[in-house]
């Protein structure tokens, strides 16, 4: 069958580099908590130039749901995910993403890409600019509970867009969560990467309805066996590394995607 044919093609080399990238993607997504969607996506666009962005997204997406769950599983022992806070942001998210589907068809993607490239290099240099809250501050569930309205608005937004340029949202979600909510960095990172298990959960459901990622398991599975055990390096390197140096790490993200949706031919 075609799933046996893909594995006679694909030598131990070729494996070799999938668990080798899935794991640097699941080790730098969590660690900054965005999935690496941002960095899944360019490698699978240069490696299968033949693919349809259709097919690309739900590879990418499959993959950063093996590496949110695996990654929210480490960080919920850490006790840093806000479980109700993330739930409602989650919620939220789903039906922007189903009205950002459906305005797909009314606006060109590539004008609407390179806009929104350039605003994410806005928000690089917002987010190398701008001091942020230590983890010591605002951790008062009384002060997050006050932010939660505003942060279910932007979280349809951030549903909408993600659906729109096929991404996942936790790009928008952690400097949103830091900045807009005051969220402690180590918070916004954790609670972004629960709410991006919920999106790309039913994201790949509904590329599996769709029939997109049909004849793309193996691809799908053998990523996710490099994502899963950097899913859970991200998380512990998370809790030995700075806030400063996850926010540049958060910058370099933001910039390579913004550089990616401007540069990168589809």
């Amino acid at each position: 069958n075609r799933e046996r044919e893909i594995l006679y093609k694909m030598d131990f080399s070729f494996a070799l580099l999938f668990i080798l990238s899935g794991f640097l993607i699941g080790t730098y997504g969590t660690l900054i908590g965005v999935g690496g969607g941002f960095l899944l996506i360019p490698f699978l666009l240069i490696l299968y130039p033949e693919f349809s962005s259709e097919i690309i997204t739900s590879i990418s997406l499959s993959v950063i749901f093996f590496n949110s769950l695996s990654g929210t599983i480490s960080y919920w022992r850490m006790g840093r995910v806000n479980l109700r806070v993330g739930i409602i942001f989650a919620l939220s998210s789903i039906p922007g993403s189903i009205a950002g589907a459906f305005t797909t068809s009314f606006i060109p993607r590539r004008i609407f890409e390179t806009i929104f490239g350039l605003f994410l290099i806005g928000v690089a240099i917002f987010l190398n600019l701008k001091r942020f809250q230590n983890d010591s501050q605002w951790t008062n569930e009384a002060e997050i509970s006050s932010k939660v309205k505003t942060g279910a608005i932007l979280s349809f937004f951030t549903g909408f867009v993600s659906a729109l340029l096929g991404v996942a949202g936790g790009i928008i979600h952690v400097p949103l969560l830091i900045y807009l909510l005051k969220f402690p960095v180590h918070i916004a990172t954790a609670t972004s990467h629960f709410i991006l298990s919920v999106i790309t959960f039913f994201a790949s459901l509904t590329h599996i309805f769709k029939g997109s990622l049909n004849h793309q398991w193996l691809r799908v599975f053998i990523l996710t066996a490099g994502v899963i055990p950097g899913a859970q390096l991200g998380a512990y390197l998370s809790s030995k590394i700075s806030a400063t140096w996850i926010i540049r790490g958060l910058t370099l993200a933001v910039l390579i995607l913004g550089l990616r949706l401007i540069f990168l031919p589809h």
